[in-house]
This record gives C-alpha cells, sequence and structure tokens, in this order.
C-alpha cells in the first residue's frame, strides 16, 4: 500500500480472499498495521493505493495427503527392496511394513497391489512409478528418502 488513510509511509497488506456479492467484488485484507482494518473491504475503496500486487499460490491448494499408515521400521540396509517379505526380511513385523508400502502405493499413483506384504516385481515397479513421479532417483528401493517423499506427497 502506498501513503493512504491506511498508512502515512506505506505497507504491506495480505488479501486472502475473494469474493463477488450482489455484483461487488470483494477481498478479504489482513492489515499487519492495524488490526481494525482486517476484514472485507470492497475493491474500489482501496484499489488506488495499492501500489504492487504480488500473487502467491499454494501448489497443493486443494490437494489431500495420505491419511494412511506410513512404515516406521526399515531393515538393517535401510530399504525394502525385491524379494523382501519371501526371499528375505519375512518376519510379520517385516511383512506388516511392506504391506503399508503397497496401501501408500496404492494411493500415490493408483496402483492395483495386491496388499500381501512381499515387495515382488509389481511393487519395484510401481516404486519407481512413485519415484519418477517425484523426482527422487529410481531404483525400486522404497527407503528413507522415498518415505519423506511420500510424506510430503499431496494429491
Amino acid at each position: 500500500m502506498g501513503k493512504s488513510a491506511w498508512t502515512t509511509g506505506g505497507h504491506y497488506i495480505a488479501v486472502v480472499d475473494y469474493k463477488i456479492e450482489n455484483g461487488i467484488e470483494k477481498f478479504y485484507v489482513i492489515d499487519s498495521g492495524g488490526k481494525q482494518r482486517n476484514g472485507w473491504w470492497i475493491w474500489n475503496s482501496f484499489a488506488s493505493y495499492v501500489k504492487h500486487f504480488y500473487t502467491i499460490t499454494n501448489p497443493n491448494a486443494g490437494k489431500k495427503g495420505y491419511t494412511g499408515t506410513y512404515p516406521s521400521k526399515f531393515p538393517l540396509r535401510g530399504y525394502y527392496k525385491y524379494g523382501d517379505g519371501w526371499k528375505t526380511c519375512t518376519s510379520a513385523a517385516y511383512k506388516e511394513q511392506i504391506k503399508y508400502i503397497q496401501q501408500f502405493l496404492n494411493w500415490a499413483v493408483n496402483a492395483k497391489l495386491v496388499i500381501d506384504g512381499e515387495f515382488g516385481t509389481a511393487s519395484e515397479d510401481t516404486c519407481k512409478n512413485f519415484q519418477r513421479k517425484v523426482g527422487l532417483v529410481i531404483d525400486g528401493e522404497f527407503g528413507k528418502k522415498t518415505l519423506e517423499a511420500a510424506k510430503k506427497f499431496a494429491k
């Protein structure tokens, strides 16, 4: 905002919402210089004082994160890979962690993995697909970096 009835020297305000009511454009303003001015304002009441208008958008607006369970236990090597669940890492605890991975991957990339606790070819390929989607090194191994990306992923 430039020098005006709102400010003697100028300062920033945040416009956080917009609506049209009875044909009149209104903006919800949060004013760092005076909380008494926070609220809905008709655009014409302050438009002439606006010096610069910056638009900031959230790339994840409207997207939702995964609400299921993530794996919390990794093998000593630090990742799950092809063969785990039937050749290696065959304990019930590890198979349960692989099931969490399979459920997440089904959600994240609309896969149709069988939730069986075995990290086979289909799980490896789906993991690669997810890694490709989020810009990770594509190795088909579900480890800490893939888990970190999974926790930030929204769709």
